[in-house]
């Protein structure tokens, strides 16, 4: 009986290849699905290839989601409440927030507007507050806060400029909506009509 014949010698070659193989296989399929829930749970951000496909690693709400989110409110407080402002919190570069304070108005109700603050697509508060100014309905065919801040990067001197803050104005001299684009050196206004 040989105990060393080439066959066995080619058999243990072929099992150590698949186990090391199958090590290897579980190993990366673990390491995966751990950086895939930090991704998901926003304890590791997504790298910039996979943000560009994927909203991984930015679920937060739209300005359209915080409009879409405070309307009842402000239905409930005014039949005809119009927006007047949306204002988001901290914003980076998508445009999108945690938090955002969407003011509307009200003929019946001169010089106030209700502020709705919209928090992880829930309302957190609502209160009033003196405001005189003008309001519409949010248009559905107006620019992103994503092509806005675009825009604000193809300027000279802004292409690496920290975004802070974005905010949606109403402009009542051309009855048109209007990108405020905060940034580091300053405000900058971007008409929000597609053209």
């Amino acid at each position: 009986m040989q105990l060393f014949s080439l066959s066995n010698i080619y058999q243990a070659i072929v099992e150590d290849r698949r186990r090391s193989a199958l090590y290897f296989f579980l190993s990366f399929a673990i390491l995966l699905i751990v950086w895939t829930l930090l991704v998901g749970f926003g304890l590791l951000e997504a790298p910039a290839w996979l943000r560009r496909y994927t909203n991984i690693a930015d679920t937060r709400p739209t300005p359209r989601n915080a409009y879409d989110i405070a309307l009842p409110a402000a239905r409930n407080w005014q039949t005809d409440a119009a927006l007047a402002f949306l204002e988001s919190g901290v914003a980076g570069e998508t445009g999108r927030s945690d938090l955002w304070r969407v003011g509307f108005i009200s003929r019946a109700k001169p010089g106030v507007a209700l502020v709705v603050s919209v928090k992880d697509y829930a309302v957190v508060s609502t209160g009033e507050m003196p405001y005189v100014g003008l309001g519409a309905d949010f248009p559905a065919d107006i620019l992103s806060e994503e092509e806005a801040i675009a825009r604000v990067r193809q300027l000279k001197g802004y292409e690496s400029t920290p975004i802070l803050k974005v905010e949606a104005v109403y402009g009542p001299a051309g009855k048109v909506w209007y990108w405020g684009v905060h940034t580091a050196k300053g405000v900058v206004s971007i008409e929000a009509q597609k053209k």
